[in-house]
């Protein structure tokens, strides 16, 4: 789904909600645009995510946010609640 920053900041981003589930890592795989990462999951719910600029770990309910710079990041939920809103 598509997010935008909150009026201060009008930048497009991609982002999913990482829920923990191994079943999910092809919707957090499907945020993939020019960089094709590898995803690696892990026994206690995080994933890690490698692209050739660099790797992220993402927590169980962090969101997954891929810019328009084609980088990764991992943000906790309540910043991700006011930072990002729904993109019309």
């Amino acid at each position: 789904m598509k997010y935008k920053m909150k009026p201060l900041y009008p930048t497009i981003v991609d982002a999913a909600w990482w829920t923990g589930n191994i079943e999910d890592i092809p919707r957090i795989a499907a945020l993939r645009h020019d960089v094709r990462p590898r995803i690696d999951a892990h026994r206690d719910g995080t994933i890690t995510i490698h692209t050739p600029a660099r790797t992220v770990v993402v927590q169980p309910r962090d969101w997954v946010i891929r810019n328009s710079a084609d980088e990764w990041h991992a943000c906790k939920p309540d910043i991700f609640e006011m930072t990002y809103e729904v993109a019309e």
